[in-house]
């Protein structure tokens, strides 16, 4: 990178970019909410499978007696089993930090064989999910990596009096440091996390929830990029 070999076009420059970006970047702000791949308890068949749609090539299985998150399932490698039971063809997750880079995940999944890594809190609760391929697309891909304008950009921004403009990836004790208020115990660490724990699904632009004296509205949520919430504090519901 620090050359100027013509020989290397723009394409090349900016996965050589992106690939030395991964050990500034924690999982936790590449990682997708973990409710957002389909999860499924063992056993699993492929009747079940068909009875559901989304778009990546991964579902996760959970323990057989828990929600949390046991193994993964890369869809495309079925294409010629005739195995019943699915799950007993799916790979271990491996668990991860909230606080790990990304370039530790790459290495650890590259090293045990693995393609996806849970994500937990402080508490050891899984709050999101990274799969290779989500890895993968981000260096590849043409646009800067995911979120990485946040270096540039304050993740919580105040547009008018009361009102805050806040990335999906902010800490929720920024926020609750940043905004005054005392927030509410939490699994998750990122306004993300919270608002799907609140809609018990992936969040919409122009979806509004409460969550303690705060009130988010999504402005925009890709499934990969950055999530932009409109924040206000809000009085405290008459007793």
């Amino acid at each position: 990178m620090s050359g100027t070999d013509t020989t290397l076009d723009s394409s090349q420059q900016r996965a050589l970019e992106h690939i030395v970006s991964l050990a500034d970047r924690r999982i936790d702000e590449w990682m997708r909410p973990s409710g957002s791949l389909p999860r499924f308890s063992p056993p699993l068949t492929l009747e079940q499978l068909r009875e559901r749609s989304w778009e990546s090539p991964y579902v996760l299985i959970s323990e057989p007696d828990s929600d949390e998150i046991a193994k993964s399932l890369w869809l495309p490698g079925l294409a010629t089993n005739r195995q019943k039971r699915l799950d007993v063809l799916a790979d271990p997750v491996i668990y991860v930090p909230w606080c790990t880079s990304v370039a530790a995940v790459v290495e650890r999944l590259a090293k045990e064989n693995l393609q996806v890594a849970a994500v937990v809190n402080e508490h050891g609760q899984t709050i999101g999910v990274m799969t290779l391929d989500d890895i993968l697309d981000t260096i590849f891909t043409t646009a800067t990596p995911r979120d990485a304008t946040d270096v540039d950009e304050p993740s919580i921004r105040q547009v008018e009096e009361g009102m805050w403009e806040v990335s999906g990836l902010t800490s929720l004790r920024m926020l609750g440091r940043e905004l005054g208020v005392r927030l509410p115990e939490s699994r998750n660490v990122t306004v993300r996390g919270v608002i799907q724990e609140v809609l018990q699904r992936i969040a919409r632009p122009g979806d509004t929830c409460r969550w303690g004296r705060l009130e988010f509205t999504v402005t925009d949520a890709p499934m990969r990029g950055r999530m932009r919430v409109m924040t206000r504090v809000v009085e405290p519901e008459d007793r």
